[in-house]
């Protein structure tokens, strides 16, 4: 079985990480990336992706963003929208503070298509 390589964003830059120790501590999303380890879902899932190909996002970010979307109840458009403008959810999600990447079709057919229903 092939080694499965995920997408990997650019080392946060000085300025990033300057942005994000400026920011308080979020009551939920800093305490859960305190307790919680995400990166579990990369290897839980790495059977679902070829090593081959267009490198996909880590199962772990996905999953952050989820939670996130499920958490605040958004659609994949809305989800879209509080990435690019919510700097503690690039902070939770380790987005550098120019990202702004991500599509909603991408968090939509990750649903369809890897069985993530809504509870």
């Amino acid at each position: 079985m092939s080694r499965v390589r995920y997408k990997q964003f650019e080392q946060l830059s000085f300025s990033d990480i300057e942005v994000f120790a400026c920011l308080p501590e979020h009551p939920i999303w800093s305490r859960a990336a305190e307790l919680v380890d995400f990166s579990f879902a990369d290897e839980v899932c790495s059977h679902l992706y070829s090593g081959r190909g267009l490198y996909p996002y880590a199962p772990s970010l996905k999953l952050k963003l989820h939670v996130v979307q499920r958490y605040y109840a958004l659609s994949e458009s809305e989800m879209e929208e509080r990435v690019i403008g919510d700097l503690f959810i690039k902070r939770f999600l380790g987005l550098p503070v120019s990202f702004i990447g991500f599509d909603h079709s991408t968090l939509g057919l990750d649903r369809e298509s890897n069985g993530f229903r809504a509870l």
